[in-house]
């Protein structure tokens, strides 16, 4: 054998065996991350998300009308006897209040409620009682004399 022809001896095979090990290595750290993120529950906000994105300008106008209103005008929301009641006052308002009250719980949107607002005669409804424990938003959209209002504020249902 000439002895000007290289061989190839085992620290050629060692950085070849290493290169593969490396991407190797590489794909299936990418496969496992790729695995795991498809098998991840991703819920948007809403189910409506994009067509709400679209109606924003609405809202900011709502928020706005909302905030020019006086402080002692704004929703009360009170737990007694293990019901959830939303008391407006309504002595301080003309006209018929309409709209809902969405009942948001960010950990699980299969338990969000809308629910049409039905005032009483002193400005109060009671609400579903068998939500489950935890942080919940109320988000309420209601109209006054054709002017649309939006109130949002957090609640923790305790028993």
């Amino acid at each position: 054998m000439p002895s000007n022809v290289p061989s190839i001896g085992s620290s050629g095979h060692l950085w070849a065996r290493g290169i593969f090990a490396v991407y190797l290595v590489f794909a299936g750290t990418i496969l496992c991350g790729v695995g795991f993120l498809v098998t991840r529950r991703l819920d948007l906000v809403r189910s409506d998300y994009y067509q709400q994105e679209i109606q924003h300008q609405s809202h900011i106008d709502r928020l706005q009308r909302t905030g020019n209103l006086p402080l002692d005008l704004a929703w009360n929301i009170l737990q007694e006897n293990g019901q959830l009641i939303c008391h407006f006052p309504i002595d301080r308002i003309e006209g018929i209040i309409s709209g809902t009250i969405h009942l948001y719980r960010p950990a699980n949107a299969t338990l969000d409620q809308q629910i049409p607002i039905a005032l009483n005669a002193d400005g109060r409804q009671t609400l579903a009682t068998d939500l489950p424990l935890g942080l919940w938003k109320l988000k309420i959209d209601w109209l006054v004399n054709n002017q649309e209002y939006y109130s949002e504020m957090p609640v923790v249902i305790r028993r």
